[in-house]
């Protein structure tokens, strides 16, 4: 998982590092200190592999919303990044079984404004990678500075061009011998130059320079997934209400949207589940002779293949469902049927009337029911990274600690985070939510003429101390202006 960010020339982001723990980290900070830069950045980020970095630059709102300014409002020419991660690759054996290797990754970028051709183009790029088969020596690596790979590119301006030099400063051949691309057998210094070529005819520069890499481990690979996959979701409850179409590709969307196709796969995923235990039971039975009555399902454990990124399995749709009655006692039976003659999806559930209960459907809950039930489909469905902004809005005190509580759950659950990112980051103006938030969790945002800082409370066992013997909740200490002192 990605572990810290340094940014320098983003926006307000000027020479700002970010440590990123597993778990939840919580943004906090006054309007106007930049968390909302911070999280530009990590979509910024996330973006750049799919797209041009210039393209990229633009939809972000050009050079002059995404570059930093300086002095009289003057546009600075360079971003400059770097990001530090590791993560686990397992994989089978001959025996059987499963082997565990450990890696960790440095990439690093500037990308600049070219006023002389007025075009972004990456400047430099540098990507380093170690691995090792045990944590002990991976971290002995770290000691002495050790990589296995250490390749980089970098820009260079000529009169209406720029050209891109690709070197490999470093490569311990050894731990990369299944490189699939085909070797002429010409280059005078072998592999290396050979993935040098390679990089030269393949490597589109206006591009990360790991896409074009990915192809000498399934390290580099899970790098890049880890740093593409951010996803940041500010639901607004009108557009989560939306009808839908059948077809539509499931997934919460940024602002909401997709609520009702999410639903909907969660529903599909339970029926196809439930057919394919059937059928698995029934061939179970059958074989042993016995045609009785046939269990619906086998257990609630079983996966299914992943599609839209989507994290589906049996128990996706209890989840929801269990958070869905947190809301209110006698919410339930949450249905999503298709319109025949609109082929749109129609989410409703049920709730108390009276003696007995009426069907309800979703455009007419309220705003803090419908930002609920979106918020918690996208943290049971989502793989990605999940960047949550002003999780309060709309929700009562009692769900915001709700909400904690179940992304608690998720990370204390091994088969929940199967594939899953290993962090969340949330952030929140709201005394409530950070009551139940840990010391630990907290990521204090200031501004100081201009320039967005971070950092961790530095005496997190004397605040938990003092909560313990006080009574004095975090939330109340965040207001009281004590966390950026502590």
């Amino acid at each position: 998982m990605l572990k810290s960010l340094h940014i320098d020339g983003f926006r307000s982001l000027l020479n700002c590092s970010i440590e990123i723990r597993p778990g939840i980290n919580i943004l906090v900070g006054p309007n106007g200190s930049g968390k909302t830069n911070i999280v530009m950045f990590l979509e910024f980020m996330a973006r750049m592999f799919d797209r041009p970095i210039a393209e990229t630059v633009n939809e972000f709102g050009g050079v002059g919303q995404v570059f930093s300014r300086f002095g009289q409002g003057m546009i600075g020419t360079s971003i400059q990044a770097r990001l530090v991660g590791g993560g686990t690759i397992s994989a089978s054996v001959n025996n059987g079984g499963r082997a565990i290797s450990y890696f960790e990754y440095d990439y690093a970028y500037s990308a600049v404004f070219l006023k002389k051709i007025e075009a972004v183009h990456f400047g430099k790029q540098t990507f380093k990678i170690r691995k090792s088969a045990t944590r002990k020596q991976l971290s002995s690596m770290r000691r002495s500075d050790t990589w296995d790979l250490y390749l980089s590119q970098k820009a260079s301006i000529q009169e209406n061009h720029v050209d891109h030099e690709y070197r490999i400063k470093k490569m311990n051949t050894g731990k990369f011998d299944r490189i699939d691309i085909p070797f002429s057998g010409n280059a005078a210094d072998g592999m290396r130059g050979e993935i040098v070529r390679h990089l030269e005819q393949s490597h589109d520069p206006e591009f990360p320079i790991l896409l074009a890499c990915r192809f000498l481990s399934p390290e580099i690979s899970m790098t890049i997934d880890d740093l593409s996959a951010g996803k940041v979701i500010n639901i607004i409850p009108h557009i989560a209400k939306r009808s839908e179409d059948s077809a539509a590709p499931p997934g919460i969307g940024r602002d909401g949207g997709g609520l009702a196709a999410t639903l909907h796969a969660v529903k599909r995923n339970d029926a196809s589940l439930e057919i394919e235990n059937r059928e698995e039971s029934s061939r179970a039975n059958h074989s042993s002779g016995d045609v009785g009555n046939v269990p619906r399902y086998r257990g609630i454990s079983k996966r299914v293949n992943r599609k839209h990124d989507l994290h589906l399995d049996i128990n996706t749709s209890l989840h929801i469902e269990a958070a869905l009655n947190f809301l209110e006692d006698g919410i339930d039976d949450l249905r999503v049927e298709i319109d025949p003659l609109t082929n749109l999806l129609n989410v409703s559930v049920t709730i108390p009337s009276g003696d007995g209960r009426a069907r309800v459907p979703l455009r007419l809950l309220s705003d803090g029911a419908v930002k609920w039930l979106a918020i918690v489909t996208a943290l049971y469905t989502n793989r990605s990274v999940l960047v949550i902004e002003e999780v309060e809005n709309f929700l009562h005190p009692l769900l915001q600690k709700e909400f904690l509580k179940i992304i608690r759950e998720i990370f204390d659950d091994p088969y929940e985070m199967e594939g899953r990112s290993g962090f969340i980051i949330l952030t929140t103006h709201s005394e409530s939510l950070l009551n139940s938030a840990d010391p630990s969790e907290i990521i204090v945002v200031t501004n100081n003429s201009g320039e967005t800082k971070t950092r961790r409370p530095r005496r997190v066992k004397q605040i938990a101390d003092t909560i313990y013997q006080t009574g004095v909740r975090l939330g109340s200490m965040y207001v009281s202006g004590v966390l950026e002192d502590a």
